[in-house]
């Protein structure tokens, strides 16, 4: 990732199980498994100011923020691009019980991005 998007301080840490449900029906008379319980986390963060060279980050130079996520026994990443620069946090849905561990980079409106975030790690739903 190139330098210059402007990382801030990302706070990624401030990842927390907001709600779970689950629904299982049966309609016909086979037996199949169970949904799992699935969950949602929300990740904040906060609008950085600075770019990583030390020079003040407009918002208007914002051009959004990339969040990865991946469970602990996950070898990807899923990845999330918000284009809204007034943006402090995301809703992760569809999430299983288990520890995640989750990134985020700011990057400008000429595409250039911040390093990631040092991993922030949750236990979800468990």
């Amino acid at each position: 990732c190139g330098s210059g998007g402007g990382e801030g301080n990302l706070i990624p840490g401030d990842v927390s199980q907001q709600s779970s449900s689950s629904s299982t029906s049966s309609s016909s008379s086979s037996s199949s498994p169970a949904t799992p319980n699935l969950h949602t986390a929300i990740v904040e963060w906060d609008i950085p100011t600075t770019r990583e060279n030390g020079e003040d980050l407009l918002l208007s130079e914002i051009g959004g923020y990339e969040v990865m996520y991946r469970g602990a026994n996950d070898e990807l990443f899923t990845s999330a691009v918000i284009t809204d620069q007034n943006m402090s946090e995301f809703e992760i849905t569809s999430l299983e019980a288990g520890r995640y561990e989750v990134r985020i980079a700011a990057f400008d409106t000429e595409g250039l991005y911040s390093d990631y975030s040092e991993p922030a790690f949750a236990d979800i739903g468990i």
